[in-house]
């Protein structure tokens, strides 16, 4: 049976050949390439790099995380990979309490703490600080470190720790929130009037952050 097209009518033989021959381009066009399943995580890109701040006696570690999701809405609960092997993993694990920061991709020198804070910690100076070792302003909200320019944070207590391979999986509740009024509070949904969300679209990049177009917000 010859197809018909939305009118009813009949499509002619070398009308369908040409819409066959269209479908194939675009398929051939779009072919997918094999790649590593190592790499997976980079097809998640961009992502918004939260800030990860921790503190346990005079250690107080720092250090922009992707992989970082709400997994409850009620009661509230955070899900936030770190790798085995780094300082703020270990000082976490001592602490169990720790805050999310958002950081806005303007002025330039909010969004350079994200690129400062990516550098491991310089142990040789003999600090324990990272954050001051940095010179990235911050206060604690209950004995937490929060950064000065965050647009938003939440204070999180450590529930449960699960190893997922070379990451450590770290499940904790809300303890504490807070955001800017203007941009969030109003309805309880981001604005974008004056947060600017980062978006990491990877290292291999020059300049690894962009941020969204529209200059109005919504």
């Amino acid at each position: 049976m010859i197809p018909k097209n939305n009118s009813g009518k009949k499509f002619g033989n070398s009308r369908l050949s040409s819409i066959t021959r269209t479908m194939k381009e675009r398929r051939n066009s779009r072919a997918l390439i094999k790649i590593d399943p190592s790499l997976t995580h980079r097809l998640f890109h961009p992502r918004v790099p939260v800030i990860v701040c921790s503190k346990f006696g005079k250690d107080i570690a720092a250090m922009p995380a992707n992989s970082c999701s709400a997994i409850s809405d009620s009661p509230p609960m955070i899900a936030l990979a770190l790798g085995k092997r780094i300082r703020t993993n270990r000082v976490m694990r001592k602490s169990l309490v720790f805050s999310i920061n958002w950081i806005s991709f303007e002025p330039e020198c909010s969004r350079d703490i994200i690129l400062r804070l990516a550098a491991p910690f310089k142990t040789s100076t003999g600090a324990a600080d990272k954050l001051k070792q940095n010179g990235v302003p911050y206060f604690l909200v209950r004995g937490v470190p929060v950064l000065g320019q965050a647009c938003a944070f939440t204070l999180c207590k450590v529930n449960r720790i699960l190893s997922t391979g070379d990451h450590d999986l770290f499940i904790a509740s809300v303890l504490h929130a807070k955001a800017l009024p203007r941009d969030f509070a109003l309805d309880g949904y981001w604005r974008f009037q004056e947060y600017k969300p980062a978006l990491y679209t990877g290292s291999i990049r020059r300049d690894p952050l962009i941020t969204i177009q529209d200059p109005n917000g919504f």
